[in-house]
């Protein structure tokens, strides 16, 4: 719901406007949901170095 929210704020208001459009939970949730997403590949990329 807060990613939905996100981009439909995104896509009316712009980036920045859209982005302080949302209150601190939806952005707390967007951070965590990306650290998960990226957390493999980056484990990944350190791994081969």
């Amino acid at each position: 719901m807060f990613i939905f929210r996100l981009f439909r704020d995104i896509l009316r208001n712009g980036p920045i406007k859209g982005w302080k459009m949302q209150d601190g939970y939806s952005k707390w949730l967007i951070f965590i949901f990306i650290a998960i997403l990226t957390y493999k590949p980056v484990v990944h990329i350190i791994g081969i170095f």
